[in-house]
């Protein structure tokens, strides 16, 4: 009489994954012995998650980055007619956020490339216990678009201006 061979037994089971706000990429989620049998035992069942690709925010941390572009002659010298600074976003959970961009008006400084506007507490919820806060922030980061082309003539008129 031959050996007798263990066989493998598939059995179906499900698990729900508590997956919870603020969660990173890379948060790992166990169900101990819920694996297949092994020497010394069951194995545990490990989940990693990853982060979908959002097309409005990007998260750093537990910040939530929204990238604001702003033309270069707006970042120089304000909107034209002197449109308000004041800007709406509609946050990850449906929220309309405002926020003050920081024109320049009758002179001051312009807007720079990689500006940040931060509102506080309005990003990630923070899942670690004994963090400080709550939740991380909302960082508006300030992208200046530069025109494809300019002729001479706007050329010379932006040197005058600004040499």
């Amino acid at each position: 009489m031959p050996p007798l061979h263990s066989c493998p037994v598939l059995t179906r089971s499900t698990h729900a994954a508590p997956i919870k706000a603020g969660y990173k990429a890379g948060t790992k989620i166990r169900f101990a012995k819920a694996g297949n049998e092994a020497a010394g035992g069951f194995q545990d069942i490990v989940f990693v998650l990853e982060e979908k690709p959002h097309a409005t925010f990007k998260r750093e941390g537990d910040d939530l980055i929204y990238t604001f572009k702003v033309p270069l002659v707006d970042a120089l010298s304000g909107p034209a007619g002197g449109g308000s600074p004041t800007k709406t976003l509609t946050h990850l959970d449906g929220r309309t956020i405002n926020f003050n961009v920081p024109y320049p008006r009758g002179g001051g400084a312009p807007l720079k490339p990689g500006q940040e506007i931060r509102i506080a507490g309005e990003g990630m919820p923070i899942t670690r216990k004994n963090a400080p806060k709550p939740k991380g922030d909302l960082v508006v980061r300030i992208e200046v678009v530069f025109p494809d082309r300019i002729s001479s003539a706007q050329a010379e008129g932006v040197r005058k201006v600004l040499g």
